[in-house]
């Protein structure tokens, strides 16, 4: 008796093996020519049993193609491989990424939601795709992709992994983070406060009493907001403060400005230690930086307003001389 395919499913019957994710494209190959032999043949460690070669009408055995009931490995490895371009996700759609276009498409929700989650992250936004983190060859539509000799690297398999996986990119943060009670307790990692594959910008809202209040109280954790804040706002109004003066050249003190935001990053960097005293001493020398920029600031605005008061005495200046001249022209007529 036949068994019972159902296209619909990851399986197309009970106990098959399962949908195993390859790029559509070489999906839609496979359907005349089995391209899928071309890698699995070559890699012992991908090879199919020997009895995926045996035609079981006649016993023979051919190395070069699958034949007999099995006579495309779609019919029970890719069962879903009909499925339309228009099922993409959006992040996939014109994406030549081979990693973002195959899991966007998979049933396993484990599988494809971390598409649809990175779309909308910072690392989206900044253009950082998988392979940025995971390594791997976005360009290899093949299951060697994922192989050792592409640097793949899956997930970080516990908390200790996590600092040195982000630290790829992160190093100073991580290096930071790994001197704070939470790298020493193991209690928390990255993804505790900025996610996995939902990373956004850096901001207070990392920050909740839900993340931080597990552990600890929460004041802990909003002293610590409350030094950041304070910070970015004081150097967020320099910003708007700049934007007030005129009648002087601003690009000295733009540049000013940039220093002080680079060192604010310090703070950010050092904020991950959960040590209140590196955060003092990094903070002290934002406020120097900022002090000195805010009375160039200040002397300018105060400067322009002064130039703009002279400007303004001078053109009242002649329009009362004009008009003195005006009426004296007019009584000598």
């Amino acid at each position: 008796m036949k068994k019972k395919i159902d296209l619909k499913s990851p399986r197309p019957y009970e106990n098959a093996p399962p949908a195993i994710p390859h790029l559509l494209i070489d999906i839609e190959i496979s359907k005349t020519k089995n391209s899928c032999l071309k890698c699995h043949l070559a890699d012992k460690s991908i090879r199919p049993s020997s009895s995926h070669f045996i035609n079981e009408h006649t016993g023979e055995e051919k190395q070069d193609q699958v034949i007999g009931t099995r006579y495309n490995c779609l019919q029970c490895h890719l069962p879903n491989a009909s499925i339309k371009t228009s099922l993409l996700s959006k992040a996939a759609k014109g994406s030549n990424n081979t990693c973002i276009q195959c899991h966007s498409v998979l049933l396993d929700k484990r599988l494809s939601n971390p598409v649809a989650l990175w779309a909308s992250s910072v690392h989206a936004e900044v253009g950082n795709t998988c392979d940025g983190c995971h390594g791997g060859d976005p360009k290899d539509p093949t299951g060697r992709a994922m192989s050792k000799e592409k640097n793949f690297q899956a997930a970080p398999a516990n908390k200790k992994e996590v600092a040195s996986f982000c630290g790829k990119c992160h190093q100073g943060l991580s290096d930071r983070y790994m001197t704070s009670a939470h790298w020493g307790k193991r209690a928390q990692s990255c993804i505790s406060c900025h996610g996995s594959h939902t990373i956004k910008r850096a901001s207070s809202e990392i920050v909740s009493v839900e993340k931080c209040g597990k552990c600890h109280d929460y004041d802990v954790a909003e002293k610590f907001i409350t030094i950041l804040q304070s910070l970015d706002d004081s150097i967020k109004t320099s910003e708007e403060q700049v934007k007030l003066i005129t009648g002087f050249p601003t690009e000295h003190i733009e540049k000013e400005v940039d220093t002080i935001w680079k060192r604010f990053r310090q703070v950010r960097m050092v904020s991950h230690t959960s040590d209140f005293k590196l955060m003092k001493i990094e903070t002290d020398k934002v406020d120097i930086l900022l002090e000195s920029a805010n009375n160039e600031i200040d002397r300018l605005i105060t400067l322009g307003k002064e130039r703009s008061l002279t400007g303004y005495g001078l053109i009242a200046t002649f329009l009362i001389l004009a008009l003195v001249t005006y009426f004296s022209n007019k009584r000598l007529e």
